[in-house]
């Protein structure tokens, strides 16, 4: 059993472009795995096009994955707010991991 992957990670992936020269990266490469920074606004769409193209795709940004969070909280919520946005993210839309 073979307990390797090839993941690309990207920082900002904000528009179609973006997307285009990441999967065209990804597939070059012989990724299987896509790490796609949660804040990105291509990640809802870009998880099934990554699906379709036969690779895993996971999220990652911690604690800030709210859109607006500053990182600034009340003592707890640092933690378990994104991590309940994350939960989220990954029922509705299928993102196999969150980092």
């Amino acid at each position: 059993m073979s307990f390797k992957r090839k993941v690309l990670w990207i920082v900002s992936m904000d528009n179609d472009a973006d997307e285009k020269r990441f999967t065209q990266r990804a597939q070059a490469a012989g990724g299987d795995t896509v790490c796609i920074r949660t804040d990105s606004p291509q990640l809802p769409g870009a998880i099934g096009l990554f699906h379709q193209l036969g690779m895993k795709a996971w999220g990652w940004r911690w604690p800030g994955v709210i859109p607006g969070n500053t990182g600034r909280s009340t003592r707890g919520s640092i933690i378990l707010e994104p991590l309940h946005w994350a939960a989220g993210l990954v029922l509705a839309s299928f993102i196999e991991s969150y980092l």
